[in-house]
This record gives C-alpha cells, structure tokens and sequence, in this order.
C-alpha cells in the first residue's frame, strides 16, 4: 500500500501556459481552486501516480472552511471526476505528435473525506505542472481572493500572456470557450460583457496585482475579437481614448438637448400666449406640451 504524505499548500501556483489556456469543462470556482491548490504541492522529486493529500480548507479564501465550504467543496470533487481538458497532442507528446488533441481526466483519482482532499493525476500531464519553461505564476491567495469561476479562469489565461504580450486579441468565440461559457450567455454579446467581462474585470483589477485593460473589435456590427492589454503606456492611452469619447459623446448630447429645447420653445410660445389671459391650456401630453408647462407656465 502506498503511503500517502500530508502536503500543504504554497504561495505560488506554477503550470504551464498550455494549461492555463486550456478548456478545462464543468468547473466553477471550487473546481478551479482545488486545481491551483493541487498545483501549488507538485514538486519537482516527487514520484509519478503520487496521491496528494491536502487539507480541504486550503481552497478557501479565508483559510478556514465551514460547513457550507466543506459541502461546496465535496460536490466539486464529485464534479472534477468528469471534467476534462482539452490539449494540443504536441503539449503532452511532444512536437512528432501531429496536430490534434488529446483529452484527458485532469485527476485519475479524487476523493474528499473529513476536512481533506486525496488527489492522483495521470503522469502526461505532470509536466503541465512543473513547467520549466513557458509557465505561469501567480499567487495562490489572489487566486483564492477571487469569487467567480469565469473571473479566476479569465485570469489564468490573462496571466498566461501578461509577462510575454503588451496586449493580446482572441476571437470572442474562442474566449467563450476557454471561460467554458453556458449557450445563455453567447446569445447576445452584450450579456456575456455584462455578466461575464464586466464582473471580471471588477475582481481581477481590485483582487490581484494584474493591471488590464480590453475592447472590443467589431466585423461591421457584430463583435469579432476582444483585446486585452497590459502595458502601462498602451492602457493609459486607451483610457484616455475612452475618456475623450465620452466628453465628445457628452458634449454631442448636451448640443441635441439645446437644438431641441430651442425648437420647442419657438414652437410653443405661440400656443402659450394663446391661452396665457385664460390661465390654462389644454391637456396634452405632446412634448411641445410637456416643455411649455415645465417653462413657460412655471414662470
């Protein structure tokens, strides 16, 4: 019988890029976090098909996980035995291997009992986690300070790109489906911005010590790419794009509105003096109306 050895967590999470840009499918934020706590034990010397031990609690942000935690955490063991991860066969094989994917189990084995988490990987994908080169690092506890599974896989993929790219464009198709989003929300672009770009942004930028900024590129009306950026210089000149777009935008409206009070007010003074000796006008609620009440007659 294999004797199985108490790991605790690291500071540091390590996997490869390949890894941190893959489709990883039915994992939410628990999910998410067991995978980074797993990651941060490996080490270089251990044995291939080695069990994991680690105390559950490591997945919380707090370090202290209650009942509510532990039964969250419990499902979500259940959930990564069938989740998978789609990589390039030349990831795990090596580069002979052609141009496919291969699709693995990302655990062989995980089981959670009173307070801990039993974990074994398959060995292919034991250098995913101990990547020499081509890696990416980041902090277990901004990972665990995040709250949403769509925000903590957003920024592993960001952080992936953000030491190497001063900024990085996807099709927006493609980032759906490393986010592994839900058909709802790729109806309309403008859901999955408010639902799942918008919240992420919020975290990963007020959470974590990764600064970004992003737009969108659009193929006539419909949204084709979002670009990502990271360089200081490149971001503050954006924000100072979209800054400049909405004082134009301001001042355009700003004219409308007094092109349009002005004509109101040529097309109601007539009627006003109409019915001025009489004290009152008629009841309607035309915007000439509306605009006469609220000007004239308040004076």
């Amino acid at each position: 019988m294999r004797e199985i050895q108490l790991s605790f967590p690291g500071n540091e999470v390590k996997k490869s890029n390949e890894l941190a840009r893959a489709q990883i499918k039915g994992t939410g934020i628990w999910e998410l976090r067991i995978i980074d706590l797993v990651s941060s034990v490996i080490r270089k010397d251990d044995p291939d098909y080695k069990e994991y031990l680690i105390p559950a609690q490591g997945a919380c942000n707090s370090g202290r996980a209650g009942g509510r935690d532990l039964a969250q955490i419990d499902e979500a063991c259940d959930n990564l035995t069938q989740s998978n991860v789609r990589l390039p066969k030349a990831v795990v094989k090596g580069k002979a291997a052609g141009s496919g994917f291969t699709y693995y189990s990302l655990f062989s084995k995980i089981s959670y009992d009173k307070g801990y988490i039993t974990v074994e990987f398959h060995p292919d994908l034991r250098p995913l986690f101990l990547a020499n080169k081509n890696y990416t690092l980041y902090s277990l506890f901004e990972s665990l300070a995040i709250s949403s599974g769509h925000s903590n896989k957003l920024f592993q993929w960001l952080k992936s790109w953000s030491n190497t790219e001063k900024q990085k464009k996807i099709f927006l198709h493609e980032l759906q489906d490393i986010l592994d989003v839900s058909p709802s929300l790729r109806e309309r672009y403008g859901n999955f911005k408010a639902r799942v770009l918008v919240p992420a942004y919020n975290q990963i930028n007020s959470k974590t010590s990764l600064r970004y900024e992003y737009h969108e590129i659009k193929k006539g009306r419909k949204v084709e790419f979002i670009n990502f950026i990271f360089d200081k210089e490149l971001r503050e000149k954006h924000l100072a794009k979209l800054e400049k777009e909405a004082r134009e935008k301001k001042l355009a409206k700003e004219k409308r509105d007094t092109k349009q009070q002005l004509k109101l007010s040529r097309e109601a003074l007539p009627c006003f003096k109409k019915y001025e000796a009489a004290g009152a006008c008629p009841d309607d609620q035309g915007k000439k109306c509306k605009f006469c009440k609220s000007f004239f007659w308040k004076k």
